[in-house]
Formats: C-alpha cells, sequence, structure tokens
C-alpha cells in the first residue's frame, strides 16, 4: 500500500511541482511574500511545461499501475479522488499565473457622475484637466495598476 502511495508521489512531482511552485512564489499566498523570489519564480517559467510533458507519462503510468493493483472500490475511489485533485491543481497553476491575473480589460463602461453606480465612500484615483474630470475606483484599476483614457481629447495614463 505505501509503495504504491510513494510511487503516485513520485509520479506527481515532475508533473505537478514546477507549476505549484511557481504559483506559490509569484501570487500573494501566506509566507511567499517574505521570500525574495521573483527570480525563482521567473526562472520556473520555461521548465513548467517539458515538466508536465515528461510528468505526464509517469502520472498516467503509475495511475493504471495503481488501478490494477486495487482490489477494492474503496481504492479506486480514492485514486480517483487524487487524479481529479491532481487535475484541479494543475488547472489552478494555471489560472493563477502573472498573464491570466492580469489580463488587461477589452472594453470598460465608464459611469457618469449622476447615476452614482459608484458609492460615495469607494476609494478613487482622480483626474481632472481644464474643468473636467474622471474617478477611476481602486477596486477596479488595483490588479491593473495603469489604465489609458481619454480626457478632455488628451490621452491620459493614470497609475496605481
Amino acid at each position: 500500500m505505501w509503495r504504491r502511495i510513494l510511487l503516485l508521489m513520485a509520479a506527481m512531482a515532475p508533473f505537478l511541482a514546477p507549476s505549484l511552485l511557481r504559483t506559490y512564489l509569484l501570487m500573494p499566498f501566506p509566507g511567499s511574500q517574505e521570500l525574495d523570489s521573483i527570480d525563482v519564480s521567473y526562472a520556473l517559467g520555461p521548465w513548467i511545461w517539458p515538466s508536465r510533458l515528461l510528468g505526464a507519462p509517469l502520472f498516467l503510468w503509475a495511475v493504471v499501475a495503481i488501478w490494477r493493483a486495487s482490489v477494492t472500490k474503496k481504492g479506486q475511489a480514492a485514486l480517483i479522488l487524487v487524479v481529479i485533485i491532481s487535475v484541479g491543481l494543475l488547472y489552478l497553476s494555471q489560472a493563477m499565473t502573472a498573464p491570466v491575473w492580469f489580463l488587461q480589460p477589452k472594453s470598460m463602461r465608464f459611469a457618469r457622475g449622476a447615476t452614482k453606480e459608484i458609492p460615495p465612500e469607494a476609494l478613487v484615483v482622480g483626474v481632472a484637466l481644464a474643468g473636467e474630470a474622471k474617478a477611476y475606483p481602486l477596486d477596479l484599476i488595483a490588479y491593473h495598476h495603469v489604465l489609458m483614457d481619454n480626457l478632455d481629447g488628451q490621452p491620459i495614463l493614470p497609475t496605481y
């Protein structure tokens, strides 16, 4: 039993570890922000897909071997759960990358001040130019930190 578990863990390591480590080092998880890890997380980037391509056959081989050796439905159900969790972690590690998180919006709709769609207590970055003003709520621009707009016919680049 323990031998099968170790086999599965060893097979999962090249398949999942680089992706999960990069995600942990790059994103704001507890403990990850205290590390000086940005260089390591970016260095792992080119190794993610090769490790997945090399690790996937090993992982599948281990799953099939353990499935064939499982004599109980409980063991097979546990293996299915491990596979589902592994695929979920792989998906999350891909979905939690900076290029995905920081995609620029394709279009923006600005509310007129009279519509009061933004609560009065919201924190905003405000820009005024030639008697015209716009406010950008921080909770909407915080992840991008920068946006392009026009004010009084001139391009502006408010940042946060």
